[in-house]
């Protein structure tokens, strides 16, 4: 369950048969959420970062491809810490979850298949999310290499 403040994943599913499939998240409760966008890039290794809200959550999930999400909770917003510990979440649409980004953090996410897409859920209206508006520039922090293993 969604807890507030608190950034996590919350598990989704997916069942199929002879019609299709049905991806879901049963466990999460969205009646405080307000609006949704969806995000899509073209080409794997696409990096949009940084974007962050003081009051504003939201609720991100891959729909189509895999992406490698990051997340940061700012210490200043005015100089926000350049050695801040980033979370990274890889997370897919073959295996459903949703990635709760609480207020008070600033996320970014990489593509890592092309065509991915990404729908986000916000608790503000896009009205209130304007003067909560907050980025840096994708490098800022720089957690986007892919450890080879």
């Amino acid at each position: 369950m969604l807890e507030k403040n608190k950034l996590g994943l919350v598990d989704g599913g997916i069942t199929f048969d002879d019609r299709g499939s049905i991806t879901y998240c049963n466990e999460l409760d969205l009646s405080n959420f307000k609006r949704y966008y969806i995000v899509s890039n073209f080409n794997k290794s696409f990096i949009r970062a940084w974007h962050g809200h003081k009051e504003e959550t939201k609720i991100a999930m891959p729909i189509e491809g895999t992406v490698m999400f990051c997340v940061v909770k700012v210490n200043n917003w005015k100089n926000p810490n350049k050695k801040s510990d980033i979370k990274k979440f890889v997370i897919s649409s073959n295996q459903p979850k949703m990635l709760i980004i609480p207020s008070g953090h600033t996320h970014g996410f990489m593509t890592l298949t092309d065509n991915a897409k990404v729908i986000f859920y916000s608790d503000k209206t896009l009205e209130e999310s304007i003067d909560d508006d907050f980025r840096l520039p994708f490098d800022y922090w720089n957690p986007w290499l892919i450890n080879q293993r």
